[in-house]
């Protein structure tokens, strides 16, 4: 039993309330189980990347985490670092955006620091990436001045740190440069 709820009245003037009372009640349920595993996603996603850059091996836990991601992680890879801050009011945060742009894409995404993302492409190429990432800024260049950085792409897990680096990197001369750097 995830609640009760009770009505009370004429059992003739609440039927009809009732079955939708009972269906709203079950909407609710099911939207806030929805969000739960969203958010258990979110974190294993973020615990998966970080583990990653630091180098870790690819055993134990780390190797369970990646198998519960709804998509095989692979090679070759590679790190893109968003940097975004809100130009409009919008109430969307920046990780509603990318959950939009990747809806069930083999991406690892998620929040990095106070105003950056960070991407994790699996299974790409040069020109895939390149397009995507151009797709991506010309998606969000609407709701937030954006600055990408792309790391090189590596065919190894274990070299994640090195795509991380160059992604940093790039980032960091987008700011004296242009907005996307490669």
């Amino acid at each position: 039993i995830v609640c009760t709820i009770g009505i009370t009245g004429n059992p003739d003037a609440i039927e009809g309330i009732a079955n939708l009372v009972q269906l709203t009640t079950e909407v609710i349920v099911n939207q806030a189980l929805l969000e739960s595993q969203s958010e258990w996603q979110r974190k294993m996603s973020v615990h998966i990347f970080f583990e990653l850059i630091e180098g870790s091996e690819v055993k134990g836990i780390l190797k369970e985490r990646i198998q519960k991601l709804p998509f095989e992680l692979n090679q070759p890879f590679a790190v893109s670092i968003i940097r975004a801050k809100h130009k409009t009011s919008s109430h969307r945060t920046m990780i509603q955006y990318l959950e939009d742009y990747f809806y069930q894409q083999p991406v690892l995404y998620g929040h990095y620091q106070l105003d950056e993302y960070y991407v994790l492409s699996t299974n790409t190429n040069d020109l895939a990436l390149h397009k995507m990432m151009n797709s991506l800024y010309t998606y969000l260049k609407k709701q937030f001045d954006i600055r990408i950085g792309v790391g090189k792409i590596v065919d190894e897990l274990s070299r994640i740190p090195k795509s991380y680096q160059a992604a940093i990197a790039a980032v960091n001369e987008v700011d004296t440069a242009s907005e996307l750097t490669f």
